[in-house]
This record gives C-alpha cells, structure tokens and sequence, in this order.
C-alpha cells in the first residue's frame, strides 16, 4: 500500500519536473527564433504575412491582398506612392506574385488628409534611369537644407498642413517645394530631385506643415525655350537603352515634323497619347521594353504606361524628362480640406525647359478613372475600364494641339453665258478638340451667304490649314469645285489647282504647286484678304488621268482675273517678361500672338526704340537704373501692347546700438528692396565699407565725425542717408559722467575712503539705478498689460452676459485690492532687504546658486525643444518656436522665459521665481512624455 503510494508520487513529482524542463525550453526557444520569425514587427514577419493584420483604420488587411497597399514596386511593406523605392517597376514588372501594384487598384483607403488653399499634385518620388522593365534613381538623395531656391518664373504660393493616415517614408509635397516643418520634432529629411523623405518610417497621425510655388505655365514663354541645356541634365534625363531608342525616334520624326521648339513636341506626344490610347486597369504588362510596346504595339494601360511612353519619347528627341509618382489632388471633402486615397496613386511626367526648369505634364487620360473613382466610393463601380486620375484639364486657347483640322475659306465663283463672273464667299472657322477633356477653342467665324444656284463655269475652295494667326506659318490649298450637273463629270468633288497665284492683302506670296498648294505667312492686320489669280485656260495635261476620274470637255473656260475674300485674323498681342523685375537687371520679354511668336516687332521705352524681336518673338531687355514707373510697347503691324512695371527704389535705413549716436559706437545699416531685406549690399560707413547679411543687415563703427554718410549701392542704384549730431550726441553723454565725477570726488573729500572704494560704490549705485529703472518699466508695463488683459476678460463677461453687473463689480474690485496688497508686499520686502557684503556672505552665496539652478532649468528646457541653433536666438524667439512650432504649453513656456530674462537683466530675485520655473519645467516635461505616450501608442 505505501509502496503504491510513493511510486505514484514518485511518478507524478516526475511528470511534473518535465513539464516544467519543456516549458523552460519552449520559452527559451520562443525568444530565440521570434526576432528571426516576426522581423521588427507582426506584418514583417514569415507568420505576419500570413495572418490579418489590423489598419489605423481598424479594418483587418493581409500582407498582399489589400487594395492599393504592399506593393513591391511602391517599397516593400509600404502603401502605395507613400514609401517610393530607389528602384519601381512598371505595371507590376517587378511585383511578386501577390503583390498588389498601388498604380493599378482602386482602393478607398486613406492614406493622407490635406487642409490647403489650393489643389495640386502630391510629389513623392522622382526617377531617373530607364531599363526597359523599371524606373531607377541613380543618385544618391542629399540632406533637406532649406531655405530651397524658388522656381526660375514667378508663380503663385500654397501653404497646407498633411496629416498622415498610414505609416509612410515619403513625405507628399506640391511642386515647387520651399519649406516643411513638422509639428512635432522634425526628422531628418532627405531630397531626391526635390522628392522629400524621411529617415525614419513616420507613424500615423505625423503632421507636417509645407510651403510650395506653383510656378506659371505660360505657353507664350514655354514656346520661346530652345535646346540649350545644361549637360548635368542632358546627360542624366535622356538616358534610354539603345533599342528604346532606335524603336521610337523614327516615331517621334513622324510625330512632330513641324514641331519648332521642344513645347510643341511635349504637347504633340502628351495629346497623342490621350488621343490614341486607352485606359484601362485590366493590362497585361509585355515582356520586353515598355515604352516601345505601349506606343507602337499596345491599345490600352494605366498611368504607369502613359507616363513611361511619354518620357522615354522625349528623350528620344533629347528632350531631358523624368518620371514622377505621387498622388493626384484627391477628394474635395471640404472648402480647403482634401482625402487622399490609395485610388488616387499616380504617375506623370516632368519635362525640363531651359530658363525654366521642370514643368510638369500628365499624358494619361482622366475622365473614365475619376468616374471609376467616385463609382468606387460610392459602391456602384462595374465597369473594368476607366480613365486615369487626374485634374480638370483645361488647356488655353492658343495652346498649340498637334494636328489641327483645317479651316476652309470657300470662294465660290461663277461664270455666266455672257462671259461676266459673279462670286459669292462663304467662310468657316472650326478647331476640332484634340482630346475629349480638353476646352474647345471658340471658333472665329463671319456669317456664310447663302451659295447660289449654280450657273456655267468653275467654283473654286481656297483653305487653309491653321487658323489665322498673324505672324503663322500656313498652307494656302486651292481647289476646283466640279458641280455634277455642269460640262465636269468627276468621281471626286474637287481637284487641285496649280499655277494659281495667292495674293495676301494684295501681295503676292507664291504661286500654288501640283498639289495646288503654296506656304505663306499670315500679315500682322487684323483682316486678311486672300486673291486668287487662276490660271488662263485649264490644260489638258493638268487633268487628272482617266483612270481617276471621268471627264469631257465642252468648250475651253476662260477664268477671270482675280477673285478675292475676306477673313478676320485671330488673337492679340500679349506680353511676358520673365527675370527679376528690378532697377538694372536683364529681363526676358517675350510677344505672342496665342502661341504664335511675333517676330521682328519693335520694342519702345518712352518713346525710343530700344529692341526688335527675335525669330522666337524673344528679347533682352536691360532695366533702367532710376526707380518708377517704366512703359515698354511691341508693336508689329496694326497689333500694339504695353506692358508698366514699377521698379522699386533701394533704400537704407541706420540705427545706431546706443541710444545715442556716438563716436566709435556701432550702428547697423538695413539695405531694403520694395520691403525685402537684400545682401550682399556693399555699404559705405564714413571711409569703411561693409557688406549686408542675406537678411539685408550690415553693422559698422562710426568714425570720430560731427557727421557721417551711410552709402549703399546696389542695382545701379545709390541712396545715402546721415547720421548727424555725434559731437552734441557725446556732449550730452558726457554732461551726466563730469557730474557723476564730481560727486565721486567731493564723496571722496567728505569721508575717508579710497579713490578705488568711491569707484566701487558709483558703480554699484550706477548698475543698481539703472537695474531698477529698466526693472520698474518692465515691471509696469506687464502689470498694465496684465490689469488690461483681466478688465477686457471682465467686460467680455459683462457684455455676454455671463455674470451679473454686481458680481463683474466686486471681482473687479477684488483684484484691485489684491494688486495693492501685493505692491506693499514688494515694497516692505525691497524696503528690509539686506545688502549683500562681499564676495563669500551667505547671501550672496544663496543667489548665486538660484541663479545658476536657473540658468540650468532654462539650458534644459531649450534642449527639449527643436531650434536648432539656440545660441544665435533670443529668449523671446526660443519660446514662440516652442509654443507655434512645437506645441508646448504656452503659459509654462511664458513663465520660463520671463523668469530667465527678468534674472539675467537682473530685475527678478533668482528666490522669488525658483518655485515658478520649477513648475513650468514640470509642466514642459509632462506634455513632452504625454506626446511620446501618444506616438508610441499610435505606432503600435
């Protein structure tokens, strides 16, 4: 029986001992292999990929399936154009088997919220390098060092504020990106091609403020560019494989034969592309090159496809471009807030032109992808087709549109039995939309008359094929009519005309070919009159065969001699001028007609010739050295435009660092333009010369003078200002120190003491005057802005009547009473305060460690903030940083730096406030960690 039993529990201390070695190696086991298992987190894991994972959103996404998320191409683990990679694929190229491509789905995620004053585009990556199957940035990103330099064309400046919805590296911005400040403390930011990222993955809920310039696109200025690029981008954005290029140059020739400059051809490619392509989310991605296969194969892609065709066509017309991913604008959920989804992940184009930089252009058609878009948001989207996301493009009238429909100008002539010509002209002027999206142009028409009924003899149709623009190169086609029921029986209505001479507006420029055509220029008036001179007697020989058409002929057709119409030309002159507007600088001016240059068209400044116009409608014009208003008018022809700038003067303002201007003391020197700081402004201080900071501010000495002059020169301009007075300056300083040396030597003479005690106490008495007076300013001018402050609060109480007039009555009152209480209690105290007596008493002892305690309070507090360069600010400007910038609780912050400044300058008792800076530092540093909580917490 006890032998039974010690075997049992024998058995069972047993089974326990190796439970408990199996749990210890389970356990040890799991801490070894879960850094291997699960990465740095559940989603990077070999289970996480596995497993659902929850969203900020709370819904549960896998590793691959989620709509627009984890894309290889966008970077692993990353969502969509949020987390950009050195290299991307294209179409999925370089996607694994169950990776989604962020470009190709339609995913209502959000993944950023903006609240800006306008919409644009939402940078993110920018790359390089064409391979055929992918994208890639060959240079390594550079360190984010704002202040950014502005674009080189002025354009309109947006500010917005970004709060990320998903873990992101990227950082979206607007293009041109100037300035990104974070509301929290900033990370560090790299720049690829202006492309922002961070260092660190940046967690849900990260805010970040931005500033970017829009730059203009003006066509007019566009159209002036040539081909003179600086080699670093020749040589890095017309990068292509050689089959790429030797597949699409013959293409792009064919494409752009009359384009002139490299607008024209960027145009021509970007509306072929709408024109001629689909879009589509169902693609199948080719095998080989891409580009190549999407322009010459393939009827149908997505952004990804659209925007590699169009780079890769431009380089091969060494045009220097790049491509772009990032977002579009997004949903307006609001007057200035916009959502950003993962549907709105998108690729475009970016084209370098010279004396502009990169403007960007967007090739992919948009209207069925933002049906699609807002058919997915709200649930009812079926269609497996749609249009590419996008802006409303609209685009200017006198934008060229590649290939143009011709506009007819008919002249229908007659002849009649008797040998006499009667004609009647009926004019048209149409232009045919190139894309679906884009604003028609409104057409130039006169009103048609009625064609009559026809009689014996020819009808002729002259045409053009390009509207009529003064100063456009056009062809003039001329055609015979054939009426069907007169001595010509054609197959074909009409038949070209040769040997017909164009005149316009009386001169003659050519004569028509076989084809019955002839090139002219249209003339700078505001009519144009095309005569046409047919020839005598129409050849048997110039009949086409009859193997074309059917003919016979009755009796020869004498032509008259010279039938004419009417048309009105189109557009007027406008101005641009690009550069730096101001005294003594070289600006560009550029005159077009729509997009026509104007060509050798004068240029007058007050009534003198100043420039003509070159072949491309461009000029340079050297600004005038006096400041004012300044009139330039092109004129060419009957067209005539002004263009006023005002050229603000140079001015320069001193403030000397005394109170006074004295001799030898320093004064600083501010150089402005139009209310703008400018450096490098050489100033001339008596027979010194310095130089202004970027800020515009330059300090010198002032010389041993009754008076100087402050000279600054700059724009070839010259403007002076004196300083005056600095003899009566330093008579009046010195009134107070004879003064103050007699009284020290009459003290001197009534007490024993030694000339070295008498000098001691002056200055003491001296420093503890001047503490107190800047103390009891101080002092009063915040308990005034206080009792100011607390009245309005009281009245504003009153006025909404929050409180009775009684009860605002006494509580005014009581806080009257406590001021005065308060006064006596700092007068007693200043009135029993004892004076400290050398260097080692004890009390003397006390303040200086209360003041060190201080000072180190104030070094820790600045430390918690993110200035970054502290020594080179002031107190004041430390602490609006940590309030605006930061977020730190305004009232602690206040307190720290009143406390700090009011004991250095030595108006505070370093006692009296130790318990104030304590508090305040308390309080700085709880909201620092409260902060930490909340990004940790988000970022699990």
């Amino acid at each position: 029986m006890s032998g039974r039993t010690t075997t049992d529990g024998g058995g069972r201390e047993l089974g326990r001992s190796i439970l408990t070695v199996a749990c210890v190696v389970a356990v040890v086991l799991a801490a070894g292999l879960a850094p291997l298992l699960l990465g740095s987190g559940l989603s990077g894991s070999v289970f996480g990929r596995a497993l659902p994972i929850p969203t900020p959103g709370g819904a549960p996404t896998s590793g691959a399936g989620s709509s627009g998320a984890q894309s290889a191409a966008g970077g692993a683990g990353g969502l969509g154009a949020l987390n950009p990679t050195e290299t991307t694929g294209i179409g999925g190229s370089l996607a694994g088997e169950n990776s989604s491509n962020p470009y190709q789905e339609l995913g209502t995620e959000t993944h950023f919220t903006v609240e800006s004053d306008a919409s644009t585009y939402w940078r993110t990556g920018a790359y390089d390098e064409y391979t055929g199957d992918s994208w890639s940035q060959t240079t390594p990103p550079t360190a984010y060092d704002p202040p950014i330099q502005p674009p080189a064309l002025p354009g309109e400046e947006i500010q917005y504020r970004v709060r990320l919805r998903q873990s992101a590296q990227a950082v979206p911005t607007g293009w041109q990106p100037q300035s990104v400040e974070f509301s929290a403390r900033d990370p560090q930011l790299q720049s690829q091609s202006l492309a922002l990222r961070a260092s660190r993955s940046l967690q849900p809920g990260t805010v970040y403020a931005g500033r970017s310039i829009v730059p203009e696109r003006d066509p007019s200025v566009l159209l002036a560019t040539d081909r003179a690029y600086p080699d670093d981008v020749v040589d890095r954005y017309t990068q292509l494989p050689d089959s790429t290029q030797s597949e699409l140059e013959p293409f792009v020739n064919g494409l752009t034969p009359d384009t002139e400059n490299p607008y024209e051809t960027a145009v021509a490619i970007e509306q072929w592309l709408e024109t001629n392509k689909e879009y589509s989310l169902n693609t199948t991605a080719p095998s080989d090159d891409i580009a190549s296969q999407f322009i010459l194969e393939m009827e149908q892609g997505y952004c990804e496809y659209f925007a590699t065709a169009m780079t890769a066509a431009l380089r091969a017309d060494d045009i220097p471009a790049r491509y772009v991913v990032g977002y579009t604008s997004g949903e307006k959920t609001g007057e200035t807030s916009y959502t950003v989804r993962g549907m709105n992940a998108h690729a475009w184009v970016e084209v370098y032109f010279e004396g502009v930089g990169w403007v960007k252009f967007d090739p992919t058609p948009g209207d069925e992808r933002l049906a699609a878009e807002a058919g997915e948001l709200s649930g009812e989207y079926t269609v497996e087709e749609s249009g590419s996301p996008g802006e409303e493009i609209t685009r200017n009238a006198d934008e060229p549109t590649g290939t143009e429909t011709p506009i007819p100008v008919t002249t229908t002539v007659t002849e009649s039995p008797d040998g006499t010509a009667a004609r009647t002209p009926t004019e048209t002027a149409t232009e045919t939309p190139t894309t679906p999206t884009s604003t028609p142009t409104t057409p130039a028409t006169s009103t048609p008359t009625p064609t009559p009924t026809p009689t014996d003899g020819p009808e002729y149709n002259v045409s053009l094929n390009r509207s009529a623009v003064p100063g456009a190169t056009v062809e003039v086609t001329v055609e015979r009519l054939a009426p069907d029921d007169q001595q010509w029986i054609y197959d074909t209505s009409s038949v070209p005309v040769p040997d017909t001479t164009v005149l316009f507006n009386g001169e003659t420029v050519g004569t028509t070919d076989a084809d019955g055509t002839v090139v002219a220029t249209i003339p700078y008036t505001r009519e144009l009159t095309i005569t046409i001179q047919p020839p005598a007697r129409l050849a048997a020989d110039r009949v086409p065969p009859p193997g074309d058409r059917q003919y016979a002929v009755a009796s020869p057709v004498t032509q008259p001699d010279g039938e004419t119409t009417t048309v009105p030309t189109e557009g007027e002159l406008n101005i641009t001028l690009s550069g730096r507007v101001r005294t003594n600088a070289t600006v560009t001016l550029v005159a077009t007609i729509g997009s026509v240059p104007v060509r050798d068209a004068t240029v007058v400044r007050d009534g003198e010739q100043v420039a003509t116009t070159d072949d491309r409608g461009r000029t340079s014009l050297r600004l005038p050295t006096t400041p004012g208003n300044v009139t330039y008018t092109v004129s060419r022809g009957e067209f005539s435009s002004n263009a006023t700038l005002d050229l603000a003067p140079l001015r320069v303002d001193v403030s000397p660092s005394l109170p006074l201007a004295l001799p030898f003391s320093t004064a600083t020197a501010n150089v402005t333009l139009a209310g703008s700081g400018v450096g490098g402004v050489p100033v001339t201080v008596g027979d010194r010369t310095v130089t202004t900071g970027p800020d515009g501010f330059a300090t010198a000495r002032l010389p041993l003078a009754a008076s100087v002059t402050v000279t600054a020169r700059q724009f070839g301009q010259s403007v002076s200002t004196t300083v005056a007075g600095l003899y009566r300056n330093l008579a009046v300083a010195l009134v107070p120190l004879a003064l103050l040396a007699g009284a020290l030597v009459v003290a001197r003479r009534r007490i024993d003491a030694s000339a070295r005690d008498v000098l001691a106490r002056g200055y003491r008495l001296a420093s503890r005057f001047v503490h107190g007076v800047v103390a009891v300013a101080v002092a009063a001018v915040t308990r005034v802005y206080a009792s100011v402050r607390t009245v309005i609060t009281e009245l504003r109480a009153l006025i909404d009547r929050q409180d009775p007039p009684q009860v605002v009555f006494r509580r005014l009152l009581a806080r009257l009473r406590a001021w005065v209480s308060q006064q006596e209690t700092r007068l007693q105290r200043v009135a029993t305060r004892e004076t400290p007596v050398g260097a080692g008493g004890g009390a003397q002892a006390t303040v200086t460690d209360s003041r060190r305690t201080l000072r180190e309070n104030w070094d820790r507090f600045v430390a918690r903030t993110s200035v970054r360069t502290p020594s080179t600010r002031t107190p004041g400007e430390i602490a609006e940083h940590a309030i605006h910038t930061d977020g730190l609780p305004p009232d602690a912050v206040r307190t720290l730096r009143d406390a700090f400044r009011g004991v250095e300058y030595g108006r505070l008792d370093p006692d009296a406030e130790r318990a104030a800076v304590t508090e305040a530092l308390d309080a700085v540093e709880t909201h620092l960690a409260a902060d930490d909580s909340a990004e940790d917490g988000g970022g699990a």
